[in-house]
């Protein structure tokens, strides 16, 4: 765990994370908090708190969420897409061996 980090596209995603990781008793620093030296915890952080850093071992949870939100049509969104795209391509280049893409294929209600 000392050179791996769980990157979220958003705040809120990091948030959830966190608090998941952390009630299964697994030692987390928020990437905030991360000053780059060697730690026996997980780190967790947004894309763009990333940026600049590198670990061995980097895990995306539900990288396709904020993908799919900029997907909603209209010229504004080719925009909203394009800045997604990019963060997420930062988020990627931060693993030096290990990346690890997880999906989020809950359906959604048409209702919400």
């Amino acid at each position: 765990m000392a050179d791996a980090a769980v990157l979220c596209a958003t705040k809120r995603d990091v948030d959830h994370y966190l608090q998941m990781l952390k009630a299964r008793g697994l030692p987390v620093l928020t990437s905030m908090t991360y000053d780059g030296r060697p730690g026996q915890v997980l780190k967790v952080g947004t894309y763009l708190r990333a940026k600049g850093l590198e670990f061995k071992y980097v895990y995306l949870p539900c990288h396709d969420r904020g993908l799919k939100a900029a997907q909603l049509g209209g010229s504004a969104d080719i925009d909203r897409l394009a800045l997604a795209r990019r963060q997420l391509f930062v988020a990627m280049t931060r693993a030096r061996d290990l990346l690890w893409l997880g999906a989020d294929h809950r359906r959604r209600s048409r209702h919400r």
